[in-house]
């Protein structure tokens, strides 16, 4: 009982707050391929955010699975899986721009769009400008 009031508080809690960005697969009806949701996600320069991977069956049943986490540049973005591969950390690097995560698991894929933007200012300076010189 314990568990399942559990689950369900969990469920409630990301429910009214989620912790994190949906991932979802493709899957295959057996005539058609559907993406379950189209990513986009933005980022601050300092930043990271963790990505959920849910993958279903046709009939939308959960389906255990191990998927391979990549980003299309680590100069922008890094992603760390985590034990379970179900959830990654995706942290920004340093470099704005963009880069795709893709979740993968036998033929399916899930993709997320993410782009790096500069954060709130953190140094403000003052210098002497140059100026031409008297005659």
């Amino acid at each position: 009982m314990r568990k399942v009031l559990a689950k369900f508080l969990t469920w409630l809690i990301y429910a009214i707050d989620p912790p994190a960005t949906a991932l979802a697969f493709v899957f295959f009806d057996g005539a058609t391929f559907h993406k379950v949701k189209h990513m986009a996600t933005q980022i601050i320069d300092s930043g990271s955010t963790v990505l959920l991977a849910h993958c279903v069956s046709a009939a939308g049943n959960p389906v255990n699975v191990l998927p391979a986490w990549t980003s299309s540049d680590p100069s922008v973005v890094t992603v760390t899986p985590a034990a379970d591969g179900m959830s990654a950390t995706v942290a920004a690097v340093g470099k704005l721009g963009a880069a795709t995560i893709t979740i993968s698991a036998g033929i399916l894929s899930a993709t997320d769009e993410v782009t790096v933007v500069a954060g709130a200012p953190a140094v403000l300076s003052i210098t002497e400008a140059a100026v031409g010189s008297a005659s």
